[in-house]
């Protein structure tokens, strides 16, 4: 039996010699003498041939070709992917649905041309078992696979579904929307003729790109590279890309330029988002630092313009954060009573102690505190210091006594749970009562006792 065909629409992709401008930022603030050109060899054709039976294709395809080829096929249609779509996850809805729907937005509205989504996407790639052109830019596929691109179909259509369903708009409205949405078009890898070994390990490759971790899709972002700049000011380290520490340290010549970062020490994207929450007193993000890198609003509320003024901030929360974890660690860790062993394990519990610690220590006016803040808003080091650790032990040690004797009378006397409301309050009264002022001479803010300028 003859295995059904489909068509898709396309526009073959033709490739030149190009010659690129490049004017690539740097870290470097000296000027460039001149523009430099660099000569880039390209593809002169779009189709790669493998063996006499197997070949590649470049090609743009209608986004709403794959959608209804999605809906003609179901599932099946992903059947030799490494797996199905992610699409109604948590994190997919965060990552991935969210910001494509904003660019189909924008895209919809007019804002943006539907000849962005190319720049946005990498790209699908479909196999076949044969493919025949039929001219007037169609091609006829036998049994499609799509073996890269499923978040993507899954989420278009989704799209277009709740676009063509919508009826809080004039139809006129709606018809303008659906014809800009029609006219996006996405890069697409069509994979003729392999054998079934070829296609697996062409899925497996196009699919085993290392895992991209959500703070890194921000390492772009103006704020890091101002926060880079800022800390390299002071002779500091921040690892805004992974693996930049490694790369730039090793080098003897460029060790130089850090003078107040310790040995293999370096400020992360998401340990500074996990500081800036700290101080701020944003517990649950905090406690979860991952969250903050879920979309760009969220990301935008922690890393806003103001940080880079902070560098002094950032060195020392960053020393004091870790002497407090050196000693909540210490301390309970050699607890006996199995309630408090399972509080002292939860995250927002020892959150919420590095937080109300660190504000003591920040705002201390003691004499041997202020010069231990003097020197170590300098030079950021990768452990925690011997002096601060000794420094920070009596206010950890304060904060979980009153932690400890006061919990049970604020539950009545039985040992039970409270709800993160309680618990804040109840911290919160710990704070005031350890005489901390929770509104002013707070890291990251306008009350900072440290700004940098």
């Amino acid at each position: 039996m003859r295995a059904c065909t489909y068509r898709i629409k396309i526009e073959r992709i033709s490739f030149w010699k190009m010659v690129l401008k490049a004017d690539v930022y740097s870290l470097d603030s000296s000027l460039p003498s001149k523009i430099k050109k660099y000569k880039i060899g390209v593809l002169e054709e779009s189709i790669i041939h493998l063996n006499s039976t197997s070949k590649l294709e470049l090609a743009y395809i209608p986004l709403t070709d794959l959608i209804r080829l999605y809906r003609e096929r179901g599932d099946i249609l992903f059947d030799k992917n490494v797996r199905l779509s992610l699409f109604k996850t948590k994190e997919a809805t965060q990552r991935l649905v969210h910001p494509m729907n904003d660019t189909f937005d924008a895209i919809c509205s007019g804002s943006l041309s539907p000849n962005i989504f190319p720049f946005y996407h990498v790209g699908v790639t479909i196999a076949a078992s044969k493919y025949e052109p039929e001219g007037n830019n169609l091609l006829s596929l036998e049994a499609p696979d799509v073996i890269n691109g499923c978040q993507t179909i899954v989420i278009a259509d989704a799209y277009e579904r709740k676009l063509q369903d919508n009826k809080g708009i004039k139809e006129v409205d709606k018809q303008e929307q659906l014809n800009r949405f029609n006219q996006i078009k996405v890069i697409a890898k069509i994979v003729i003729g392999t054998t079934d070994e070829q296609l697996r390990e062409i899925t497996n490759s196009n699919n085993r790109q290392n895992p991209i971790e959500n703070w890194q899709l921000f390492s772009n972002d103006p704020i890091h590279i101002e926060i880079e700049l800022a800390l390299k000011d002071n002779g500091v380290f921040y690892q805004r890309q992974e693996g930049k520490h490694e790369a730039i340290m090793s080098k003897t010549e460029n060790v130089q330029a850090y003078f107040n970062t310790g040995t293999g020490a370096y400020v992360g994207v998401t340990y500074l988002g996990q500081l800036i929450c700290i101080s701020r007193k944003n517990i649950q993000w905090a406690a979860k630092p991952s969250e903050i890198f879920l979309n760009k609003k969220n990301h935008d509320n922690i890393f806003d313009q103001s940080i880079p003024k902070y560098a002094k901030d950032i060195v020392l929360v960053s020393n004091l954060f870790k002497a407090i974890k050196r000693n909540v660690s210490t301390i309970t860790e050699g607890e006996k009573n199995p309630f408090w062993v399972r509080q002292f394990k939860k995250p927002l519990i020892k959150t919420y102690i590095y937080y109300i610690a660190l504000l003591k220590l920040y705002q201390s006016e003691k004499t041997e505190m202020v010069a231990l803040k003097d020197d170590y808003q300098k030079t950021l080091y990768k452990f925690a210091q011997p002096k601060l650790v000794t420094a920070a032990e009596p206010t950890v040690n304060q904060i979980i006594y009153k932690f400890k004797a006061q919990y049970p009378e604020i539950t009545k006397g039985s040992i039970s749970e409270l709800s993160s409301k309680e618990l804040d309050r109840f911290l919160s009264e710990i704070s005031i009562a350890l005489g901390i002022d929770i509104k002013d001479r707070i890291p990251f803010t306008t009350t900072s006792k440290y700004p940098t300028t």
